[in-house]
């Protein structure tokens, strides 16, 4: 997809305000949308975006997590707050990395670094690594 002009772009960012107009409903009532929301959602387009013919236009959908797929970023996320918690505490990573370990979700954990191709040494060295750069960016309060 092209994005270096603002006419490339455009149809995009038209899609992308149609979608937020569908997904956000003003109601004028509770069974009834209100009419200025409708006509915001169908008739407001990004110029130069009226040029473009019917079969250019684009739809965006919101994709939805399921079940048999998991992201990581709830791993991610965890490990974040992690860190921070450990270095306000001024938990050292060796101490910090055995009780990851111990922990029930601990496979969870081995199991997102091992699909980025990373091992428990390098979970280790990201965990050193990320309280030594809080440490020297803050102090001990995070």
């Amino acid at each position: 997809m092209d994005f270096h002009t603002y006419e490339a772009l455009s149809k995009h960012l038209t899609a992308l305000w149609r979608y937020g107009c569908t997904a956000y409903k003003l109601l004028g009532s509770k069974s009834t949308y209100a009419p200025f929301w409708t006509l915001l959602r169908q008739d407001i387009d990004v110029i130069p975006h009226a040029s473009v013919t019917p079969d250019e236009e684009i739809e965006l959908k919101r994709r939805y997590k399921t079940a048999s797929g998991f992201s990581g970023k709830n791993v991610e996320l965890f490990m974040g707050n992690f860190i921070s918690l450990l270095a306000r505490e001024g938990v050292g990573a060796k101490k910090a990395f055995e009780s990851l370990k111990r922990w029930d979700c601990w496979l969870v954990i081995r199991e997102h670094f091992e699909n980025r191709g990373q091992s428990e040494r390098d979970i280790y060295n990201w965990i050193r690594d990320k309280l030594e750069e809080r440490t020297v960016r803050w102090g001990r309060a995070v």
